[in-house]
């Protein structure tokens, strides 16, 4: 018995292989230049027809809309990898006009390193979404993305098809 006390102990069996992520809310304030990192794979991921745009975000409008309240944003971070962000859901949160008694909140902005795309991860990461956007009052999440990106993830968690978009450049 004493023998087997010397021996170094194995290292704990990972769940997945993957360490455990963190997901939280932060504020833009705080994490824009986290973003703005990311920003570049992000838009490099993007299909053509999204590319014929420049990326130009407007950081000092989005700072000014996150001081006032309607920026949430959703942050997956990598304990391991001394809290990197990894992903982010940017949620802009309004009365749209033609409901003014509800709450929307429209995903602006969603990206997952592609490291971390296999597996839960961005099941949790949209799921965790939604279930914050629903505890500060939102009816509804309405999020668009490109043809032939996650829209099977989003019916698996239950979202329904409602609009079709197209998109041109003049």
């Amino acid at each position: 018995m004493l023998k087997l006390l010397d021996r170094p102990l194995p290292p704990p069996p990972s769940p997945s292989g993957r360490a455990t992520l963190e997901f939280r809310f932060e504020r833009l304030v705080d994490v824009a230049r986290d973003i703005a990192a990311l920003a570049t794979s992000h838009y490099a991921g993007l299909p053509p027809g999204l590319k014929k745009l420049p990326l130009e975000v407007d950081w000092e409008r989005c700072l000014a809309a996150d001081m006032y309240g309607f920026v949430h944003v959703m942050t997956v971070r990598s304990p391991e990898a001394n809290n990197k962000l990894v992903g982010y859901v940017v949620n802009q949160v309004m009365s749209p006009f033609m409901h003014a008694n509800s709450k929307f909140a429209f995903i602006e902005a969603i990206y997952l390193a592609d490291e971390y795309r296999e597996g839960w991860t961005g099941y949790k990461m949209l799921k965790k979404n939604q279930e914050s956007m629903k505890k500060i009052g939102c009816q509804v999440v309405k999020v668009f993305c490109p043809i032939g990106t996650f829209e099977q993830l989003l019916k698996r968690l239950k979202y329904d098809a409602l609009e079709i978009g197209y998109f041109k450049v003049l």
